[in-house]
């Protein structure tokens, strides 16, 4: 795979900021190349919540471009409350609740991959199964080395890859902390059926409207751990 030249921006990382971006810089005429190290749709640890606050900024942002809400088909759960349990599980927690909603849940492989194909649909340009390191594409399918540098693939790079992302490493940002700062997550996904999921969530509440929990952990100082049903 040879990637053309002729892009003016290079997007690495297809989250929900990098394909945003995309989408508004390929609204304006702008020639962007987006590339994603994993195959879309992928799965992407997250648990998933994005604020009511989130969503009308972001909304408000991408409906002056001319793109749509979030289908109501994303949405598994609207979340209008949120209980904090101690240490102790015998506990009952702490719960607050809105009468209006809070935020929704989203799965993000399909959140991701909706953005992402918005994008494109705007004129950006997606590569996924390629991921950028020190300036060179390197491809996941084929297993070895662009014939393209980053700097022949566009004037600009925008890094959307994360904290740890390659793009972080080569403008030296890594520098700015230590790892002992920064946390780490482990996380799994378990089916348990609906209504094992509504009672977790709070079904019945108001308006039949979820919450999501999160759990204070005994022994491990500054940690929690979280349900999002």
């Amino acid at each position: 795979m040879v990637v053309g030249g002729g892009s003016e921006v290079l997007v690495v990382g297809a989250g929900p900021a990098g394909s945003s971006t995309a989408m508004l810089l390929a609204k304006a005429n702008v020639p962007v190349l987006i590339v994603e190290k994993e195959v879309l749709p992928r799965r992407k640890p997250c648990g998933g919540l994005i604020s009511l606050r989130a969503l009308k900024e972001a909304g408000s942002v991408l409906e002056s471009h001319g793109f749509p809400h979030i289908p109501e088909v994303l949405v598994e759960r609207v979340i209008c409350g949120v209980r904090v349990m101690g240490t102790d599980p015998s506990e009952k927690g702490t719960e607050y609740w809105e009468d209006d909603p809070i935020g929704v849940m989203v799965d993000r492989s399909a959140f991701d991959f909706f953005l992402a194909k918005r994008a494109v649909e705007a004129g950006a340009v997606l590569l996924d199964g390629l991921s950028w390191r020190d300036g060179l594409l390197w491809s996941q399918r084929e297993g070895l080395v662009e014939r393209k540098s980053g700097r022949d693939a566009a004037k600009v790079i925008i890094g959307a890859d994360g904290a740890l992302g390659p793009t972080a490493k080569t403008a030296g940002m890594r520098r700015w902390w230590h790892r002992w700062e920064l946390g780490f997550t482990l996380s799994t996904e378990i089916h348990v059926g609906t209504r094992v999921c509504d009672a977790i969530a709070g079904a019945g509440r108001p308006g039949g409207r979820g919450v999501v929990e999160f759990h204070c952990l005994d022994g491990l100082v500054g940690g929690f751990g979280w349900v999002f049903p």
